[in-house]
C-alpha cells in the first residue's frame, strides 16, 4: 500500500520536471523572438534610409539602390516569417505548459485523495481494533 501511497507523488514530480523544461525552451522562444522583432524594426529603419533620393541620379546609382532595396526586402521577408513561426511556437509552449500543470495538479489532487483515504481506513482498522468489552463498559 506504501507504494500506491507514493506513486502519485512520484507522478506529479514528473510533470512537474516536464513543466519546468517546457518553461525553459518557452524562455529560450520568447528571447529568439525579442531578438527577431529587434532584428526586423532594424530592417524597416534600414529600408526607409535606403529610399531613392530624389534629383540627379545616375544609371548606377540606381542599380544599386534597387539591389540593395531587393536584398533588405528579402532579409525583412525571411525575418517577418522567422517572427511568424516563433508566434506559433510559445503560443504551442504556452497551451503544452498548461497542460502539463493541469496534469501536475490532478497527479497532487489522486495524491491528497490517496492519503485521505488510507489514513481513513486506518482509523476504521483502529477503531475496530479496540475491544468490546471496553466499549460496553463505556456505554454504562
Amino acid at each position: 500500500m506504501a507504494k500506491d501511497k507514493t506513486i502519485y507523488d512520484k507522478l506529479a514530480l514528473k510533470e512537474k520536471m516536464l513543466m519546468m523544461q517546457k518553461a525553459r525552451g518557452m524562455k529560450t522562444l520568447q528571447e529568439e523572438l525579442t531578438r527577431v522583432t529587434s532584428i526586423k524594426g532594424q530592417l524597416q529603419a534600414i529600408v526607409e534610409d535606403t529610399a531613392i533620393k530624389k534629383g540627379e541620379t545616375s544609371v548606377r546609382e540606381l542599380r544599386s539602390s534597387n539591389w540593395y532595396s531587393a536584398q533588405i526586402h528579402e532579409q525583412l521577408v525571411t525575418v517577418e516569417n522567422r517572427t511568424e513561426f516563433l508566434s506559433e511556437e510559445v503560443g504551442t509552449q504556452k497551451k503544452h505548459i498548461a497542460e502539463a500543470l493541469h496534469r501536475h495538479n490532478k497527479s497532487l489532487e489522486k495524491a491528497d485523495e490517496r492519503r485521505r483515504i488510507l489514513r481513513e481506513e486506518r482509523e476504521e482498522k483502529a477503531a475496530s481494533d479496540v475491544p468490546r468489552i471496553n466499549r460496553a463498559r463505556a456505554d454504562r
